[in-house]
């Protein structure tokens, strides 16, 4: 999840703990701490050892927080690029939707990272980053071999005229204020009806942490 800043590394306390470090490779890889990466690999800890809960590896803590010197550390030292945490998601797809660019060309160009490996929902890397309205993101990843599906493409467009066109934008607020829509979706059927739609979902959380900081 997106929202979430990161993992619970808090459990192994005790250097005395079979996993501490382990537990101490996650910290030190989302923190960004090459050296110390470095030398925790070198002292033996599983490159590729998944947090118990969320089974995320060093590496998709890494690309999440687009630390590339830590990716190529641990890359070296024998991580998985393809591992998948209980999700299904690679590192490579945690970088898309954390937006690290620099993280997502290094996997991809230096480490061979799959670009049409899917996840339990079935989405790659380039849905990932159409879910999350990047478009840029999307344009880098097929650039380099990644595959805009036609579901995926309709999906955009829609997205697209939904979030770019003013006109569009000034619609949802005019039916957000009238009352049309209703969790998540607008109950008025002369319009396009938004249930369990993430760009909707997104969009209204946009606008609200706009209008919190205004």
């Amino acid at each position: 999840d997106s929202s979430q800043t990161s993992l619970d590394l808090s459990v192994a306390k005790d250097e005395t703990e079979p996993d501490y470090a382990h537990w101490q490779l996650l910290r030190s890889a989302e923190e960004g701490d090459v050296e110390g990466v470095t030398a925790l690999l070198r002292a033996g800890a599983s490159p590729s050892w998944p947090h118990p809960r969320g089974q995320r590896t060093a590496l998709h803590l890494a690309a999440r927080q687009g630390h590339v010197g830590v990716i190529a550390a641990l890359m070296e030292g024998g991580a998985l690029v393809e591992a998948k945490d209980a999700l299904g998601r690679t590192a490579l797809m945690e970088g898309v939707r954390r937006n690290q660019t620099a993280a997502v060309t290094c996997l991809i160009d230096t480490f061979g990272a799959d670009l049409r490996a899917t996840d339990t929902d079935g989405m790659d890397c380039v849905t990932h980053a159409i879910d999350h309205l990047n478009s840029d993101m999307a344009a880098v990843l097929i650039d380099r071999g990644g595959e805009l599906r036609e579901d995926v493409r309709a999906m955009a467009a829609e997205a697209d005229k939904r979030f770019r066109d003013p006109a569009a934008e000034r619609r949802v607020e005019e039916m957000l204020s009238a009352g049309f829509v209703q969790d998540g979706k607008f109950i008025d059927d002369s319009v396009y009806l938004f249930q369990d739609d993430p760009e909707y979902v997104a969009w209204v959380e946009q606008r609200e942490k706009q209008k919190e900081r205004q």
